[in-house]
């Protein structure tokens, strides 16, 4: 799983000028140059503790041999509390963390360099300074529905190749409502995708559904303000508004699909700054997928699946190639999700009205329908 770092929950408007730019980073710096002096004290403690220690051991080589323990004293008064511990120094976005990094305040759109539209976003985070002049924390964004700039760049990255693209983050004035007035600018250049998720799919979901992706930046860099010229849309989906088809496998019963996962590791790389860390992105790895079938709605699903498990002690390679529609809340076609070389990796749960199945997937997209 991948995982990321919160920081504080801060307006990007700290953009507006470019020695803020790194504010969020600068705060880091302080808090490590304290650890530093604190690690200076703890040596000298340390070096004092240890003459003392020598001082100990020279006084006893002349002492006579050790007399009875005397008995134990009352015990006194508790001592002033300790001094606080070190601050831990984050990791980047992405790293192996629980937790993810705390959205900014405000609203935000997201333009993809080369291609047309510009994308409304529900959540924005990361994207500073992390280690000044070193590293770039990740820049993770969230979006309603299937704004289609962010599926073709997604189908560019699936296509192989890095599939860098310049991006702009604005930051829109609501402080009177609804705006199309840009306050602050953000420019991300040579971006490449890391992390790509879609909502589970659930009959029992409500809401609607959201694409949420992680990009390594190789440069940050404040813009001037541009106002939009349109309102962005884009369509939305219900992740409780789903078909999905495997060959031999009943439809009716299926009532779940979750795990859309794709990432992409990074691996060292160079750029015009010999100070300053680069990526580029490894092979693309897809997580398993989890399948729910509802008992109640039919039985021969789970007779479907059962057998497709027990078939693979016969032939292993029973690899099946599925297909999900995704769908708005009317039931219209929206876009597919197409799952090919499906297997099971483990057999399906004995017990419950909800009964689930970890699927092995190839690979998957998200393709729009025309």
């Amino acid at each position: 799983m991948i995982r990321s770092v919160a920081i504080v929950r801060r307006s990007l408007s700290i953009l507006a000028a470019p020695a803020l730019l790194l504010a969020c980073a600068d705060e880091e710096a302080v808090q490590f140059d304290a650890g530093a002096s604190d690690l200076q004290g703890a040596s000298a403690l340390a070096s004092s503790s240890g003459a003392a220690s020598q001082a100990a051991a020279g006084s006893s080589a002349t002492a006579g041999p050790p007399g009875e323990p005397g008995a134990d004293g009352a015990q006194g008064p508790q001592g002033p509390a300790g001094p606080p511990g070190l601050p831990g120094v984050p990791g980047a976005a992405g790293a192996a963390d629980e937790t993810s990094p705390a959205p900014y305040a405000g609203q935000f759109v997201l333009d993809i360099d080369g291609l047309s539209g510009t994308v409304a976003l529900s959540s924005f985070a990361g994207c500073f300074d992390q280690f000044v002049g070193v590293l770039y924390a990740d820049c993770v964004f969230e979006v309603e529905g299937l704004p289609e700039p962010v599926l073709e760049w997604f189908q560019e990255s699936l296509d192989g190749g890095e599939a860098r693209r310049d991006l702009t983050v604005r930051e829109l004035d609501t402080s009177a409502g609804p705006s199309q007035h840009v306050i602050t600018e953000l420019q991300i250049g040579r971006a490449w995708i890391t992390d790509f998720r879609i909502s589970d799919f659930d009959a029992a979901a409500t809401g609607s559904g959201k694409l949420r992706f992680v990009v390594v930046p190789d440069s940050l860099a404040n813009g001037t303000p541009t106002d939009l010229s349109s309102t962005p849309s884009a369509p939305a989906f219900s992740p409780a508004d789903f078909a999905l088809d495997i060959p031999d496998v009943d439809p009716t019963g299926l009532v779940a699909l979750s795990g859309f996962h794709l990432r992409r590791d990074r691996l060292s790389a160079t750029g015009p700054d010999p100070d300053r860390s680069y990526f580029r992105p490894d092979a693309q790895l897809f997580d398993e997928l989890t399948l729910v079938a509802a008992q109640s709605r039919s039985p021969d699903t789970l007779d479907d699946l059962t057998s497709w498990v027990e078939g693979l002690g016969h032939s292993a390679n029973d690899h099946r190639d599925g297909v999900l529609t995704v769908r708005d809340s009317s039931q219209t076609a929206l876009a597919q999700i197409h799952l090919p070389q499906l297997t099971p990796f483990t057999g399906l749960s004995l017990v419950g009205e909800r009964r689930s199945i970890t699927l092995v997937v190839d690979s998957f997209d998200l393709v729009a329908v025309p």
